[in-house]
């Protein structure tokens, strides 16, 4: 058997780890990764996924992916991929609906990833920082937008450690908008006038990544995540 896991939660915390058994030497990866594309249907806090993938592999040293038991992501049950072909071992895929709704808005991206354990791997518990969804207070999904009023795009409590990128995409421009701060980013009236009338979407990039998290001695936790949310406006 292999040791068991931690992770470093928000602000230094460090997760709690369950561990039934261990083995000296033995280096122990969590692997996570995730790529999710959604859209503002409603108010702030409706969307629908587009497409997207979750997945999650444990490994010690170079074996392939391990059986973990039960794997569970902020306590939806991960399903479980044997796969084939090149890729070798087990993986934990997300069903669609666990894409949509984890993290919860108000988790900054922190979701706790729990498996039962198995005789290849131990109990574990720990945190990985996914890539949220913004919370998008303006502007509102199908809002009609003048150009020569500017643009101003702001979210409420980005994520610390998340990386975001806002651009809109018009019918046959894209622009880069300028970030200034707490949440707010602006296009400007002058780069607006270039940009065709018609239906538009503002994209908002978030990606996450920890490339060697340090997770106790001889254990890592590595994800790279990514969100992609669009709302749709008007220009005129």
């Amino acid at each position: 058997m292999v040791a068991g896991c931690a992770a470093t939660g928000p602000a230094g915390e460090g997760a709690r780890t369950q561990n039934d058994a261990g083995s000296a030497g033995a280096r122990v990866t969590i692997e996570v990764s995730m790529q999710r594309s959604l859209e503002l249907i409603g108010s702030r806090d409706q969307t629908r996924i587009r497409d997207g993938a979750l997945g999650v592999e444990f490994r010690q040293d170079s074996s392939p992916a391990l059986d973990a038991g039960e794997v569970s992501l902020e306590g939806r049950v991960l399903e479980r991929d044997p796969g084939s072909g090149a890729r070798r071992g087990l993986r934990y895929v997300a069903a669609r609906e666990i894409l949509r709704d984890v993290p919860s808005l108000d988790a900054e991206g922190w979701a706790v990833l729990v498996a039962t354990g198995s005789a290849a791997f131990p109990p574990c518990t720990t945190r990985v920082q996914l890539a949220p969804t913004p919370e998008v207070l303006e502007p509102a999904p199908g809002q009609t937008m003048f150009r020569t009023d500017g643009l101003v795009v702001v979210l409420s409590r980005p994520a610390p450690g998340a990386f975001y990128r806002v651009s809109l995409s018009g019918p046959t421009d894209v622009l880069r908008a300028n970030e200034f701060g707490r949440g707010r980013w602006e296009f400007a009236r002058e780069d607006l006038a270039t940009v065709a009338a018609g239906p538009a979407r503002i994209v908002i990039e978030v990606e996450t990544s920890c490339g060697d998290c340090p997770a106790g001695e001889g254990r890592t936790v590595r994800w790279t995540t990514r969100t992609e949310l669009e709302v749709p406006i008007s220009l005129i």
